[in-house]
């Protein structure tokens, strides 16, 4: 999405001999690796060049392979569906894929919720396609690891578009080392066309000598409401990079867009992303509906620290994203600042690496080679972003529950069972079944479980990468009033689910805590209760419990419904769970437990 990045490491010799061709009218330059004679630009890297290949390698492929390997894997997993949402002005279909299981419902809460995530809005930015087609990859090959994917598979309609300016992609790759310097209306040195082509081919042809139509196209991400034409970072001239069409949506792409939104269904909707190339930033949207804004600002900051973790875990080195947010009532025309405001759900266009351009990656930082990602970081790119997109969705999906508690005795008979169920209108009901009190003296396994993996993983429930100031265990206690009768030691318990192990987990690996603890012989108690089990612990990306189970918690005006706090005011940010009640025998009524054999 950058306009321009130029660089002082830029060979001085190599500097003049533009400047000196671009006194005369515009020439065509061609990219080379480090070849400085003639009319070249040396990116001090290999050239990228697109290549006919299906499956993912370290490069990138052309689209009618990334469409090739988005159909073929559409028809391998009955998850992934694909749609046709529009046409490009070339009469180009434009596809859509909905990552998700068939029925459409979660299984503890009800519909779906659901994501947009669209790539490819402007045809130079190659690296866009390859993060969009590296999401559909991952579904595909972690499905059926009961862990996150599975859960987002069950759980989320996470929708992809992952190339929408196709016609201008594919004049990209018919040029892949040519573009034309010297005629852009803001600044002549400024690549256009062929492989540095931003825009749609709104009245251009894909002959790139037509010298006079190299200016033209419209930019897509200046096209939308409600922000079209009130900026000048858009333009009115058609030769403009920035030029934003005739009227809103007046691109068939931008109504495309919308139609990928209705598939993923609009009243569903819990994020937007606008996924772009290059400086290493968000540029979210904040609205004047606050609440809102603080829950992007808190997503956002954990896909940062999860993205710079996973880096540094991952490659040994770090890579910050940091947010660049507009403030609320202006914009520019994007498609971020269409769904902001019209669906008022957190919405962002991300700029991917590099941060500053191809020096990034030892090249000699030629005028916008930050659009021209080497080769040799392509699948790193692709593969770290597709995780970061998971752990966000995840979040986004909702905050986590309690689903089922049992508390079983030192024969591992059960003699407590509590499970919510779904009984419609956004409600559940508590069930529950008391077959014996808690005895002083005796010893006892409480099983907690909840609707969502709990846990990172990576060689074990690990703490995820750069959440690392989130708390792995539950702080669990049984209440008498607002005092403690009973604190388990939480250190040993455990999470259920490692890999190779026969641990019965409820639905997905990290769902279910299990602890022992014992009831004090010493228990001075008057009744049998019922005493309250309060429940406090994070889900791995540091979102507290819904405390009250029996609203569904949803999303609506741009913030969360139904997310209760301790002291069940909805504010977002969810507490202890202190809806369950277990009895506990006071000491005169052991004896008669003990002679009925327990």
């Amino acid at each position: 999405m950058a306009l321009n990045k130029i660089s002082p490491r830029w060979p001085v010799a190599a500097m003049t001999l533009l400047v000196a061709h671009l006194a005369a009218a515009q020439q065509l330059f061609e990219y080379t690796e480090n070849d400085f004679s003639g009319n070249t630009i040396p990116l001090g890297y290999p050239v990228p060049i697109p290549v006919e290949s299906t499956l993912p390698f370290d490069g990138f492929r052309t689209y009618a392979s990334l469409h090739a390997r988005h159909q073929d894997l559409s028809l391998q997993h009955d998850f992934i569906q694909a749609t046709i949402v529009g046409q490009t002005l070339a009469g180009r279909d434009i596809w859509a894929y909905q990552l998700s299981d068939p029925d459409q419902s979660t299984r503890f809460s009800g519909p779906e919720s659901s994501a947009l995530v669209i790539g490819g809005v402007h045809a130079r930015e190659w690296a866009s396609p390859e993060l969009t087609t590296g999401l559909i990859e991952a579904y595909a090959t972690n499905a059926g690891d009961q862990h996150l994917y599975d859960y987002l598979i069950d759980n989320v309609t996470f929708t992809v578009l992952p190339v929408t300016n196709i016609d201008g992609f594919l004049q990209t790759q018919r040029y892949p080392t040519e573009v034309f310097i010297g005629q852009d209306p803001r600044e002549p040195s400024w690549p256009r066309d062929g492989r540095m082509r931003r825009k749609n081919m709104n009245n251009v042809d894909e002959f790139l000598l037509t010298n006079n139509d190299h200016l033209f196209g419209v930019d897509i991400n200046r096209n939308n409401t409600p922000f079209w034409a009130s900026s000048s970072a858009s333009s009115f001239d058609p030769t403009e990079l920035v030029y934003h069409g005739t009227s809103s949506f007046s691109e068939p792409e931008n109504v495309a867009i919308l139609a990928a939104a209705a598939l993923a269904g609009t009243d569903r909707l819990r994020w937007y992303q606008d996924s772009h190339s290059f400086s290493q930033v968000f540029f979210s949207k904040y609205t004047f509906n606050q609440r809102r804004n603080r829950i992007q600002d808190r997503l956002l900051t954990t896909y940062s620290q999860f993205h710079d973790g996973l880096s540094l875990q991952r490659n040994g080195e770090r890579r910050v994203y940091r947010d660049v947010p507009d403030p609320a009532g202006v914009g520019i025309g994007t498609t971020a600042g269409y769904f902001a405001y019209t669906h008022q759900i957190p919405s962002w266009t991300l700029e991917i690496e590099p941060q500053n351009g191809g020096e990034d990656y030892g090249g000699f930082g030629a005028n916008h080679d930050g659009f021209v990602l080497p080769e040799s970081e392509v699948t790193r790119m692709r593969t770290d972003m597709a995780i970061t997109h998971a752990v966000v969705t995840y979040k986004q999906a909702g905050p986590p529950t309690v689903r089922e508690v049992q508390i079983l005795d030192d024969r591992g008979r059960q003699v407590y069972f509590a499970q919510w169920t779904v009984i419609g209108n956004g409600q559940r009901q508590l069930q529950t079944e008391m077959i014996q009190a808690l005895l002083p003296g005796f010893d006892y396994q409480l099983r907690v479980s909840f609707d969502k993996p709990m846990r990172w993983e990576d060689q074990g429930p690990a703490l995820a990468p750069g959440l690392d100031a989130i708390a792995l265990t539950p702080n669990i206690r049984i209440l008498e009033g607002n005092s403690a009768l009973i604190i388990p030691n939480r250190e040993e318990g455990q999470w259920l689910g490692r890999p190779g192990s026969d641990e019965a987990f409820l639905n997905y690996r990290y769902d279910t805590f299990t602890v022992d603890f014992s009831v004090p012989a010493e228990l001075d108690l008057d009744d049998s209760g019922p005493y309250t089990l309060s429940i406090n612990v994070k889900d791995f990306t540091g979102q507290s419990l819904d405390a009250n189970p029996a609203t569904i918690t949803d999303w609506s005006g741009g913030r969360w419904v139904g997310y209760e706090s301790t002291n069940g005011s909805d504010q977002d940010r969810g507490g202890s769970d202190r809806t369950l009640a277990v009895p506990i025998s006071p000491q005169w009524m052991i004896r008669p437990w003990l002679l009925r054999g327990r």
